[in-house]
């Protein structure tokens, strides 16, 4: 058998199982089965199941965020210096996820995974998150600072985290979601997905930097009615 045929197979087998089982959960005697190799196919390739899983990963993430970063440069190169629409940014944030369900082959199982992922962290993929995801991340959280005036780095960076764990709760729910929803809410339409998360992500967002602006106004005004060399007003009594 050819040797990148191999490969691939033992990275669809061990998504299906990571996505199905969990990565503790899922057995290397499970995934070798389910590829129709041997133990030590697995090992000349990957060498230990903490590697299986990163490069099943890295299979995965490397084209999503690839995805996201050239939707995010056509949109600066478009927007011409000036700030780029919030609900433009967001979305290029979010739909490269969910696009997976309908694209390659095999990558259906990685959304939930992906939230699985994020439910039972793996150690081995801490250094992997910050390669893959850190740099991406800071690239958006920039460009999200100048279309929302008056919002802080850390404003901007809790509201791409809350919108990761609102991807996250979507991917690991799955076909629960329609179940829970009585078929209202549906796992397997991408685009009614992404448009939720992104409207719900542009309202927090914005509604964070209104009141970060109310409170920045409010302190100011506090201290012009405290500043030095102006003294309190008194009133002067009035005799009857």
């Amino acid at each position: 058998m050819d040797r990148c045929l191999t490969r691939e197979r033992i990275l669809d087998a061990a998504e299906r199982l990571f996505a199905e089982q969990g990565f503790a959960a899922a057995s290397m005697r499970a995934i070798t089965h389910e590829a129709g190799v041997n133990l030590a196919a697995v090992n000349y390739h990957f060498v230990t199941k903490e590697k299986l899983l990163i490069e099943v990963v890295r299979r995965r993430v490397v084209p999503i965020n690839r995805e996201r970063l050239e939707r995010l440069d056509r949109l600066e190169t478009e927007a011409r210096g000036r700030p780029v629409p919030v609900e433009a940014v967001l979305t290029a944030f979010v739909a490269p996820v969910f696009a997976l369900r309908t694209g390659e082959p095999g990558g259906g199982h990685f959304p939930r995974l992906l939230g699985r992922l994020y439910g039972e962290p793996a150690e081995s993929l801490t250094r992997f998150y910050e390669e893959e995801f850190g740099e991406m991340m800071r690239r958006f959280a920039a460009t999200l600072q100048r279309s929302i005036p008056g919002l802080e780095p850390s404003g901007v960076f809790w509201g791409l985290t809350l919108a990761t764990g609102m991807l996250c709760h979507i991917l690991m729910a799955g076909d629960r979601l329609g179940l829970c929803t009585a078929g209202v809410c549906r796992a397997d339409d991408a685009e009614e997905i992404t448009q939720h998360v992104v409207r719900f992500a542009v309202a927090g967002l914005t509604s964070s930097a209104a009141s970060a602006r109310q409170e920045v106004s409010k302190t100011r005004g506090r201290r012009a009615t405290t500043s030095p060399g102006r003294a309190p007003r008194i009133r002067k009594r009035t005799g009857r």
